[in-house]
């Protein structure tokens, strides 16, 4: 059995629930992956704080769209790194790889997917880690 993943998705469009939801079923089903969505980065950010400060033993994956209200993706990333968290990173937006790679130029990111997302490629890229420990 692979290890838990609690996968944090931050995204102001509501339908993305529904999208992750259903990409990572097999994995709710058998409660090895827990999904918690925020459409406030600010939001996020709190709960982010709090489950640091826990000591959690799972780590969170963190997916976050770059263009948001109140506060960029960008910014979330910024500001829990600059906290010294070790969180596992990516980043969806309708932006191009271009303006990607300026607007995170300082983030620790794992990867990166343009809208509309390959959802397959995210799946595996999420996974992996804990795949490779079993």
């Amino acid at each position: 059995m692979m290890r838990p993943i609690r996968l944090i998705v931050i995204d102001d469009e509501t339908l993305m629930e529904h999208l992750f939801e259903g990409m990572f079923w097999p994995e709710l089903k058998d409660g090895t992956i827990e999904i918690k969505f925020f459409n406030n980065p600010a939001q996020a950010f709190e709960y982010l704080q709090q489950y640091r400060c826990v000591s959690a033993p799972i780590q969170p994956v963190v997916i976050t769209d770059i263009n948001m209200p109140e506060m960029t993706g960008t910014e979330l990333i910024q500001r829990l790194q600059s906290q010294g968290s070790d969180y596992r990173f990516f980043v969806i937006s309708a932006y191009d790889r271009d303006y990607l790679w300026r607007e995170l130029k300082d983030c620790i990111i794992e990867g990166y997917f343009t809208k509309p997302i390959d959802f397959f490629s995210l799946r595996n890229q999420v996974l992996a880690p804990a795949l490779a420990e079993t």
